[in-house]
């Protein structure tokens, strides 16, 4: 039997709060979503989502949805 979480998943979009899954780092927004050809297809024209951070160090980067996890908001 699998338990199901009782909180409701935060939808990740422009203005979201974010951090990567993989550590602990900075926490950024969600500046864009976009659709962009990515190498993780076969198919060279495959096209998926990529996220455009920018993190509140002032760095900014591109990851992919699944990467981020989405803060809940206060």
């Amino acid at each position: 039997m699998s338990e199901q979480s009782k909180e409701a998943v935060t939808p990740l979009e422009k203005g979201s709060r974010v951090k990567r899954k993989s550590g602990n780092g900075s926490r950024g927004t969600v500046r864009e979503i976009r659709t962009e050809v990515t190498a993780t297809g076969s198919d060279l024209m495959e096209k998926g989502l990529m996220v455009v951070v920018d993190w509140d160090n002032g760095t900014q980067s591109y990851f992919t949805p699944n990467s981020l996890d989405v803060l809940p908001k206060r």
